[in-house]
């Protein structure tokens, strides 16, 4: 599917595509800081999930009233919309290989004591903070406005950032691929661009190769965000629009570009030597 792709400059970002504040950007165009590109966007399980199969519920605005069925005492972390924070953008282009994603990443996040209640006694929990994925190709974190990383635990096959109510955070995601990959990201179940329910449809932001996006919020418009903050469950963006169920859940699903033989170089990295158990070759 060809679309047209924001780019867009997050205050402090790290890395991006460059080439222009409108129109098009060639993808050969150079590199600028700050800058990073981003894709327009043309059965609730027993676990939150960061792409809910729910209808959209379009544009959510800000301090709208719940009608989640969830109560107020819940406990945890959610993320509410916080103060503005300049984040300019613009377009480029961006064809994906295929509406399949290369590879689906879910965080949870909760504060220290919901974090030790889920470990318990496990004895397979370790600490980790970056996420790799895609064989080390491609890697997300969570961390402070000033680049610290926030502390995770990975146990029970699910990775879980332990957030502070109050403290801002920023998603960070890292290509060390030579290929350009479009990142669609979502928090509690909601589309960080558009507001929306998250899907694999919508449009998401671009990571150039060797580059770094930072992600700080909410889009408000082209040049503003609402930083993620966390807070209280009751307070947070989801339930304040009515859709708390899938509160507690990052999400970043990451699509190849056409013709950028990304499937290709990832079999070949990932060829298995011993594919199946025959005592025999069959014939062709």
């Amino acid at each position: 599917m060809r679309s047209n792709l924001f780019v867009l400059g997050v205050a402090f970002a790290l890395g991006a595509c460059g080439g222009g504040n409108t129109g098009y950007a060639p993808a050969s165009s150079p590199m600028s800081r700050g800058e990073q590109p981003m894709a327009r966007n043309s059965a609730p399980s027993g676990e939150a999930t960061p792409y809910p199969i729910s209808p959209s519920a379009g544009d959510a605005p800000q301090g709208a009233q719940s009608s989640t069925p969830y109560p107020s005492e819940r406990r945890g972390l959610g993320t509410e919309w916080g103060e503005g924070r300049y984040s300019r953008t613009f377009e480029t282009q961006f064809e994906r290989a295929s509406q399949s994603p290369l590879s689906v990443l879910s965080l949870n996040y909760d504060d220290r004591r919901g974090v030790d209640r889920f470990i318990g006694y496990r004895s397979d929990a370790r600490q980790t903070a970056n996420y790799a994925i895609r064989g080390g190709w491609l890697s997300v974190s969570i961390t402070h406005p000033n680049g610290q990383l926030y502390d995770a635990i990975e146990s029970g096959g699910r990775l879980i950032v332990i957030g502070q109510s109050g403290d801002a955070y920023q998603i960070v995601i890292r290509n060390h691929s030579p290929r350009r990959v479009e990142a669609v990201a979502t928090v509690d179940g909601i589309d960080v661009i558009n507001g929306k329910d998250g899907e694999l449809s919508n449009r998401g932001y671009i990571v150039d190769a060797y580059g770094t996006a930072q992600i700080d919020g909410f889009r408000k418009s082209e040049r503003e965000v609402a930083t993620f903050r966390f807070g209280a469950v009751h307070d947070s963006y989801a339930v304040r629009t009515g859709r708390g169920r899938d509160v507690g859940v990052i999400g970043v699903a990451f699509f190849a570009e056409r013709g950028s033989s990304w499937n290709d170089q990832y079999l070949r990295d990932s060829a298995n030597p011993f594919p199946a158990d025959s005592r025999f070759a069959p014939p062709p």
